[in-house]
């Protein structure tokens, strides 16, 4: 089941949203082992449930996928959706978000 308390503590930041009216956003910054950002996986709370989001960012476009309405008391879990936005990024060959590790964090 996801909570607030869930994202909090599996480190995702929370944040006001201004884009999809959601209560608010979640945001983590996914690494690989070398401290390269890969990409940004985004919860957006809404009154009953969540949508998880695979957000990019790069040169030539922007890209969303979104993962609409599932209930925090639905079967997905946390493991699940993360699982779920890593496969979508290797799959689609996504490029890293920033190749190079952030300086001021």
């Amino acid at each position: 089941m996801i909570t607030d308390e869930l994202l909090l503590a599996n480190g995702y930041k929370e944040y006001e949203d201004t884009f999809y009216h959601a209560d608010c956003l979640f945001q983590k910054r996914i690494r690989d082992e070398m401290g390269r950002t890969m990409y940004f996986i985004n919860f957006y709370k809404y009154k009953e449930n969540y949508e998880v989001e695979l957000s990019l960012d790069m040169e030539e476009y922007a890209m969303s996928t979104k993962w609409y309405a599932f209930s925090p008391v639905g079967k997905v879990n946390l493991e699940v959706a993360e699982k779920w936005v890593y496969d979508l990024w290797c799959k689609m060959g996504c490029p890293y978000y920033e190749k190079e590790e952030e300086e001021n964090e």
